[in-house]
Order: structure tokens, then sequence, then C-alpha cells
């Protein structure tokens, strides 16, 4: 549905663990729970669906953990739509000595190359690496239904020519998670944007992402 006079927009995301009503207030179950609440607590608060972070499950309590205990809906013990991210956007936050070190600091803790990237475990100092491989595979094992693309989340301020390749290296890694995505039916993976604030980057990159075949797009 449309609004008239407002042009806001009303729709349904349908998934295997029932219907998201949009535009939807998303709460973040960061480690696979809504601070204190339960479950119930928060069906309770007529919520459709809960967002959990890829980065932090990878640590605690691990993904062959909860994967071994059904996925993620029987871990939370909730029977409602899922999302999940990919965990760039944790690797860049929870990663770095500040925006204007973390390429030029050789003590810096993460380092992002066309494969993927390396970083340190914010959780026990680590080495860890992550690709578009891993973190749609690592989505899967958790069984959310709706499946972020892994991109490189750029720092602020940053020069167009970083920023470009900051996008060619999501486009890049975009194709790598579709691959990965059709090994396994029943998830809904969704393509991002970038291109930081140049509008040019945005509008190229929304062109290029919106031609793959995803099942949604965050921007």
């Amino acid at each position: 549905g449309k609004d008239r006079k407002t042009a806001a927009k009303i729709g349904e995301i349908a998934t295997s663990h029932g219907t998201i009503r949009t535009p939807a207030f998303v709460p973040v179950a960061t480690a696979g729970s809504i601070k204190s609440l339960t479950a119930e607590e928060v069906r309770q608060c007529n919520i459709d669906v809960c967002f959990v972070n890829t980065y932090h499950m990878l640590f605690h309590p691990g993904i062959d953990t909860v994967k071994k205990l059904g996925g993620l809906h029987t871990f939370m013990n909730w029977k409602g739509p899922i999302m999940t991210d990919s965990g760039g956007f944790q690797v860049f936050s929870l990663g770095t000595l500040g925006p204007r070190q973390q390429f030029h600091d050789p003590k810096r803790l993460i380092r992002i190359k066309d494969d993927g990237i390396f970083f340190k475990s914010a959780w026990d100092g680590s080495e860890q690496f992550l690709n578009a491989t891993h973190s749609i595979k690592a989505q899967q094992d958790l069984d959310s239904d709706i499946l972020m693309s892994f991109d490189e989340c750029t720092f602020y301020p940053i020069s167009e020519k970083r920023a470009r390749q900051a996008m060619h290296r999501t486009h890049r890694w975009a194709l790598e998670g579709l691959k990965q995505h059709r090994k396994k039916q029943g998830h809904a993976l969704y393509g991002v944007v970038q291109g930081s604030v140049f509008e040019t980057l945005r509008r190229e990159s929304a062109k290029y992402i919106s031609q793959l075949p995803f099942e949604g797009f965050a921007i």
C-alpha cells in the first residue's frame, strides 16, 4: 500500500517463519538474545522479526554450537523470522584503531584484501579471517531467514578513490556470496549497496547490485 499524501509505503515480506510487516521495528538480539527480555515478551511487543549479529555468534557461542542446537530459532526460542548481518560491520567497527589509523598504523587490527578481511577478534584477540563465502556459510548454518551480503564498510572521512575501491570489493564479494547462497535453499540473501557519501558511486553500486539475483536489497 502507499499513502497518496506522503508517498509512505507499507508492505509484507514473506519468510518460512512468518510474515514481516513493513516498515518494521527490528530489535537487535546481538548474541542471540535481546537484553532483559524473554522471547515471549518480545512477541508480546508485536515484533515480527529479530536481527542477530553474525560476528558475535562466530565467537560466542560459535556457529557450530548453534547449528548443532538446531539453528537460531531453536537457540533463541523464537518462532518468527530472523535476519543476520554479514559480520563485515563489526569487523570494521570493533577491529580498528580509528578511521585515520587503520590503513597507516603498523599496529592496525584489520587488513582488508581483495579476497577478504584479516582481523583480530574483539573477544580474545586471536587472528581471524573472514570473506564472502565464510560469511554466507556462517549465516546459512545459523539458519536465519534473511542473510546479508558481505561488504566492505568504509570509514569517514574517505577519498572518492578509496570509496570506489571498497565499492568494487563489495561488488566482487557479492558475486562470491551468491555462489555460496545457491548451494543451500531456504534463505533469502540481500545485496548491499556501497559508495560511502558519494552520490555517483552509490548510484553506480545500486545499479550494479540491483541487476544481481538477490532476493532483496540493503541500502
